[in-house]
């Protein structure tokens, strides 16, 4: 199963177009983390399957769907994704307040926006959260912002899930 992962695209949505233009196939799901839920709309994404967070500034939309919320949990492949955008984290402060959230859902990977910072950080398990401790690794993965061009991919099999960054500045074939 492949997935394209986006967030903060703001208004970007030729960003979003590009994005899928440069995926050597379909990817089975898009993933939106937030910040441009109505850049959703073009008509590239007919027809493919989609799951979304809402950013702080979706949260001025007037029409947002009811099935847009701050996070989201669900399971793929036997692999536990925690998405939420962040900001009722407080990521730009630091990550202890997700991970504590990440440890409490017994997820395997927890994808994020709202820094514009592409990361990856794998926790193995048995890190101490607070005043637990992880039972599985954990994955932390931010695809950065599309408006800048930046966006992530996770490939998901029987072996090890596969994150990956991409760049819209670079040349695909790369």
């Amino acid at each position: 199963m492949d997935l394209l992962i986006v967030s903060d695209s703001h208004g970007r949505t030729e960003a979003l177009a590009e994005v899928l233009r440069r995926q050597r196939r379909r990817p089975d799901l898009l993933l939106f983390l937030g910040d441009g839920l109505r850049d959703l709309q073009i008509p590239e994404l007919y027809g493919l399957p989609l799951r979304a967070v809402c950013g702080n500034c979706d949260l001025f939309l007037r029409s947002l769907p009811e099935e847009f919320r701050d996070e989201e949990c669900f399971c793929l492949e036997g692999y536990r994704i925690l998405m939420t955008h962040g900001h009722p984290y407080q990521v730009k402060g630091g990550l202890g307040p997700l991970l504590r959230r990440a440890a409490e859902v017994d997820a395997d990977a927890v994808l994020f926006g709202h820094t514009h910072f592409p990361l990856e950080q794998t926790f193995p398990a048995g890190t101490r959260v607070g005043a637990g401790e992880l039972t599985r690794p954990l994955t932390l993965f931010n695809p950065g912002s599309l408006r800048e061009g930046s966006f992530g991919t996770l490939h998901l099999d029987a072996g090890a899930p596969l994150f990956a960054h991409g760049s819209l500045h670079r040349d695909p074939r790369e």
